[in-house]
C-alpha cells in the first residue's frame, strides 16, 4: 500500500511539475508574440519616418537645383 501511495506521489509531482512548464511555455509565448508585435509597429514607424524624411530632403533639393539653374538663367 505504501508503495502504490509514493507512486501515486511520484506521478501527481511530475504531474505539477508539467503544469508548470506549460504555464511558463505559454507565458513565454505570449511575451513573444508581444514583442512581435511593438516589433512590427516599430518598423512601420521607421519606414514611415525614412519615407518622410527622404521625400523632405528630395524637395529641397528639388528646389535647391531650381533656384541654382534660375540664377544662373538671370547671370546669361
Amino acid at each position: 500500500m505504501n508503495r502504490i501511495i509514493e507512486n501515486l506521489q511520484k506521478t501527481m509531482s511530475s504531474f505539477e511539475t508539467l503544469k508548470i512548464y506549460a504555464i511558463n511555455t505559454f507565458a513565454f509565448l505570449s511575451t513573444l508574440s508581444t514583442i512581435d508585435a511593438v516589433f512590427k509597429i516599430g518598423l512601420v514607424v521607421a519606414s514611415i519616418a525614412y519615407t518622410v524624411v527622404r521625400t523632405w530632403l528630395l524637395i529641397k533639393d528639388n528646389r535647391t537645383r531650381d533656384n541654382n539653374n534660375d540664377n544662373a538663367n538671370k547671370d546669361k
